[in-house]
Formats: structure tokens, sequence, C-alpha cells
């Protein structure tokens, strides 16, 4: 029997950095590019601002006093719980 003349720690870096390369382009199959990235949070971020510009022009005072009337009822619903209990 002939012995290898490379110590095996040389011999496991070989064998593994094949399977890395493997995973590697597996990895890269799922990927999503710089540029994709780029569209989908410059399409979130316009959606979020549609949302607030609509939000904003359709606020009346009477918003104000509609959210009183239900935070004071989810307050007394809280309050009328912790009482029983």
């Amino acid at each position: 029997m002939k012995k290898s003349k490379q110590p095996r720690l040389n011999k496991k870096t070989v064998s593994s950095g094949s399977s890395r390369q493997k995973y590697k382009s597996s990895e890269e199959d799922f990927s999503i590019s710089a540029e994709l990235k780029k569209q989908i949070l410059g399409f979130l971020f316009s959606v979020f601002g549609v949302l607030l510009a609509l939000a904003v022009i359709s606020y009346s005072d009477k918003d104000q006093s509609t959210w009183k009337d239900f935070s004071s009822l989810i307050y007394s619903e809280r309050n009328h719980i912790q009482k029983h209990s």
C-alpha cells in the first residue's frame, strides 16, 4: 500500500470545497437580485404613501370623537372583565 503524501486535513478541505460549490449554486437559484429588491421596496413605499395620503385626505373632526367613543368602550369592557375575575 502506498500512503499519500498529503495530510488528511488537506483531503477533507478539497472534498468539502466541492460540496460548498454545490450548496452555493443551489443558493444562487433562490437569490433575489438587488435590482428586484429595490423595485419591491419602491413599490411597498408607494403603497404606503398612497394609504397615508388617503388617511390624511379623508380625516375629519368626527373621527376623533369616534375614536374616543371606541377607546372608552374598550377600556370599560376591560375594567368590567377585571372586576368580575
